[in-house]
C-alpha cells in the first residue's frame, strides 16, 4: 500500500465519524498540528523539548481550555470519548483513530 497524505488521512477520519462530530475532530485535528508546530518552535529556537507524555497532556489541557471558552464541538468531542474509556481505553483510542 501507498503512502497516505495527512489531507487524505484527515479526510478519511473525518467520513468515519457522525457528521454531528466533524467541526470537533477539525478542531482537534489542527490543535494537534498547531502544538506540535509550537513545540517544534521551542526545540528549535529555545533548545527546550517535552516529552511525548507531557505533549499529549498540554494538547489535552488546551483542547479542554478551548471547551470552556465555549468551543461546544471540541467539548462534545471530549466529552464523548471520556465516555468511550474504559478498562481498554487505549484499544479504544487505537480503533477511533485508525481509518485504514
Amino acid at each position: 500500500m501507498g503512502q497516505i497524505t495527512i489531507v487524505d488521512w484527515w479526510s478519511r477520519l473525518r467520513r468515519s465519524v457522525a457528521k454531528a462530530h466533524r467541526k470537533g475532530i477539525d478542531a482537534v485535528v489542527l490543535l494537534t498540528a498547531w502544538m506540535l508546530w509550537k513545540e517544534r518552535n521551542e526545540r528549535t529556537f529555545r533548545r527546550a523539548s517535552l516529552s511525548t507524555l507531557e505533549l499529549v497532556a498540554k494538547i489535552k489541557t488546551e483542547a479542554e481550555c478551548w471547551a470552556l471558552a465555549g468551543f461546544v464541538e471540541i467539548g462534545e468531542l471530549i466529552a464523548l470519548l471520556r465516555v468511550s474509556s474504559g478498562p481498554n481505553s487505549d484499544a479504544n483510542a487505537s480503533r477511533v483513530w485508525d481509518v485504514s
